[in-house]
């Protein structure tokens, strides 16, 4: 925790963000200080509103016309302007403020980042370095800046502000951010502090200020002069609400209007504004999105920056609100940070392009940046494109830094194809881009958005070798009416190119007999330059007597199972890898293996009954096997047909023979069933062929045996030859 005196902490002002107002009227006239009217300058001889605490403009402007505060500056047509604004307010002294009446903690909860991983695609710094978790408090987006927007997460202490002195608070301790609720810092809570960081990062990639976690010096927030160039704004990001007569139960930040950079004494102080005004504060309680509290950050940054809400105007038929809550849903969605922004894919600074506006005055790339100034443009034609040298990646991220700013890149192309990969750095995005390939002349060959949250890429083929070019720019969505033209489509994105060489051919190529009739192919990945384009490969499986090869299978791995056609025979493949299109190493071959096939398991021929011995011979005949395959044994079963009781086994059996085994315990009346299979020394399931064909022998066996000529009434005897008979037997079943 960080102890700040004559420092206000500062919290997105989101209800103020979308102020409405009026068209036709005029408001932004400008103190002599060089900033936008703002209602506190003592260089113009302010009167201030009398009493303490905040009050808001409708009120103040009410009681003004009834004369119950001095009018001097209270009817301002810029003051009334914002009458209709139920969160603009002014202080004590007469300066502008926002107070946002939602509660941020509610706010829409998509684009939350899985605890367990770094937000997608984020940029820890500029140049696309990705820093350690331990390195949280230490991310800077442009370290070389004069001008920096202070990102506090970690608590602070604030004293002597005008915080205190218009609620009365002395001095105010403040909860660092918590996500996940857990004592102590999490790393959880650190992952989203990141995330944050990096949408607001992302809102001010166009300008010429340094969005850090990192404490800064004094000097590097305040002036300490009028010619001094170096200072910035400061956003305290905490769960508590610690002013609940302005905020209520449910404020979602408040901040002070134009206070970036202004150095003249506060109203009835010798604290400078930008020291006395500061910080802008955003009350995030705990499970927030993180899209939710960047966008307010960066709205009441806005306010810092002299910002108003961009809101629907309730003039020519349209309805009238204090934030406009963009357009659409899901992929494609927008609204204007300075309006209500949450929930939307794409958040935008605006100038009030879409229908129903409130606010067409600011133009809110165009006041940050003289604020902040502009991030150098750089590769804007072909005649300064920046180099992509083959098959590598432009490492350091790209910005598109204003409306119809286009950078360019070139590549020379040798094998007929290329491949152009764009990424974009956050979720929480601003940027829409539009990506072409353009020839060597600089006409398009074929051009796409990323319009998903990640990244896309682009591809031509059959090209000529020679230099060809790559373009970006900003790009807009649906009509300009809905808001989102290519005006603030702004920010990071990074590219890559692709030409393709012929990869190498497959290394360590082998194939091993893996099951019935089934011969698996194994092989290291072929290396290539070309890591952007997929590498598929085609797989033949040949005869080694004919070398006829099959047809080729398509893979993406390194292993592949492979039919034999055959039950027996030797067989080798050819593999060969393949970039799509048109690129094929040559072929790599293995060695040969033998197909291993499933033995044929013997057939019986006959099982006879001895009624008087109470036995049954087997006579089998038909058992083969197929080189390699060595047959180990083969397995008699017979089983009770009636309830599948196994009546008798034996193994290793040979291809052909005769068995006998007693059947004296078996039921009478039975019908007895025998098959075979036969086994090799490979294992299980794949080397054992199947039961052969069952034979069978039904039991009609008396329960002793009996004399020559005596009968036993109600007893069938056992299954004859047609027309035969059994002395002392009742004729049995005929066949």
């Amino acid at each position: 925790m960080r102890t700040r005196n004559l420092l206000v902490i500062g919290c997105l002002a989101v209800s103020v963000m979308f102020a409405a107002i009026p068209s036709g009227v005029d408001a932004r006239p400008v103190d002599d200080d060089g900033s936008r009217f703002s209602l506190a300058a003592p260089s113009v001889g302010t009167v201030g509103i009398g009493g303490t605490g905040f009050r808001r403009v409708a009120d103040v402007v009410r009681q003004a016309a009834a004369g119950r505060v001095s009018p001097a500056r209270a009817l301002d047509p810029s003051l009334v302007a914002l009458a209709d604004d139920s969160s603009a307010f002014v202080d004590s002294d007469g300066r502008l403020l926002y107070v946002e009446e939602f509660d941020v903690a509610r706010a829409d909860d998509s684009g939350v980042p899985a605890p367990e991983s770094a937000p997608e695609g984020a940029p820890e710094v500029a140049q696309g370095v990705y820093l350690p978790p331990g390195n949280t408090f230490f991310l800077n987006s442009r370290p070389g800046s004069t001008k920096t927007i202070f990102l506090d997460f970690d608590g602070s202490t604030v004293a002597g502000t005008a915080w205190n002195a218009q609620t009365g608070v002395a001095s105010v301790t403040v909860a660092p951010y918590d996500y996940d609720g857990l004592a102590g810092r999490s790393a959880t809570d650190e992952l989203y502090i990141r995330a944050i960081w990096q949408a607001v990062v992302e809102d001010f990639a166009a300008f010429d200020v340094n969005v850090t976690t990192q404490q800064p010096s004094d000097a590097a927030l305040y002036r300490s002069s009028a010619g001094d160039a170096t200072y910035g704004s400061i956003a305290v990001i905490t769960p508590d609400r610690w002013m609940p007569s302005v905020c209520g139960s449910g404020c979602g930040g408040v901040a002070y209007v134009g206070i970036f950079g202004q150095y003249f004494n506060a109203f009835g102080t010798t604290t400078p504004a930008d020291r006395y005004y500061a910080p802008a504060w955003v009350f995030a309680g705990s499970l927030t999105s993180f899209t939710s509290v960047a966008d307010t950050v960066s709205h009441e940054v806005g306010h810092n920056l002299d910002l108003d809400h961009d809101g629907l105007s309730g003039t020519g038929g349209c309805p009238s609100a204090e934030y406009f809550t963009g357009n659409g849903s899901g992929l494609g969605s927008w609204a204007p940070i300075m309006g209500f922004p949450l929930g939307r894919q794409y958040t935008q600074w605006s100038r009030g392009e879409y229908t129903c506006a409130s606010n067409t005055s600011d133009d809110d790339v165009a006041i940050i940046g003289s604020k902040t100034g502009f991030v150098p443009d750089e590769s804007n034609s072909l005649g300064n494109a920046v180099a992509i040298p083959t098959n590598e990646t432009v490492t350091a991220e790209q910005i598109i830094g204003f409306a119809g700013d286009i950078d360019y890149f070139s590549i020379g192309v040798t094998t007929g194809y290329l491949r152009v990969n764009i990424t974009r750095t956050t979720n929480a995005t601003s940027l829409l881009p539009r990506l072409a390939i353009l020839n060597g002349a600089g006409g398009e060959l074929t051009s796409g958005f990323l319009t998903n949250n990640s990244s896309g890429f682009l591809e031509v083929s059959g090209l000529v070798p020679g230099t060809y070019y790559v373009s970006v720019t900003g790009a807009g969505f649906a009509t300009p009416q809905t808001g989102f033209s290519n005006y603030a489509s702004l920010g990071y994105y990074n590219v890559a190119a692709q030409t393709l060489t012929t990869p190498n051919p497959p290394t360590s190529l082998s194939i091993i007999a893996s099951a019935s009739q089934v011969l698996t192919a194994s092989w290291s990945a072929s290396s290539s330059l070309s890591s952007l384009a997929p590498i598929t490969y085609a797989v033949s499986l040949c005869s080694a007597a004919t070398s006829v090869c099959g047809s080729p299978v398509d893979t993406g791995s390194t292993s592949i199972p492979l039919f034999a056609p055959t039950q027996t025979g030797s067989y080798f493949v050819n593999v060969n890898a393949r970039h799509m299109p048109g690129r094929v190493s040559a072929d790599a071959s293995s060695g040969s293996a033998v197909v291993l096939t499933s033995p044929i398991a013997p057939s019986p021929v006959r099982l006879v009954y001895d009624s008087a011995a109470d036995t049954v011979t087997v006579v089998w005949a038909g058992g083969q096997e197929f080189s390699p395959v060595s047959v180990t044994g083969r397995t008699l079963t017979v089983v009770n047909r009636s309830g599948g009781a196994t009546v008798f086994t034996q193994s290793a059996l040979g291809a052909g023979g005769s068995l006998t085994f007693s059947t004296a315990s078996v039921p009478d009346d039975v019908w007895l069933d025998a098959s075979f299979v036969s086994q090799t020394a490979f294992g299980t399931p794949w080397n054992s062929s199947p039961p052969g064909p069952i034979g069978s022998v039904f039991l009609g066996r008396l329960a002793a045996p009996q004399a020559s000529g005596t009968t036993v009434p109600g007893r069938p005897g056992a299954p004859q030859t047609p027309g035969t008979t059994v002395p002392g037997r009742t004729p049995a079943p005929q066949v």
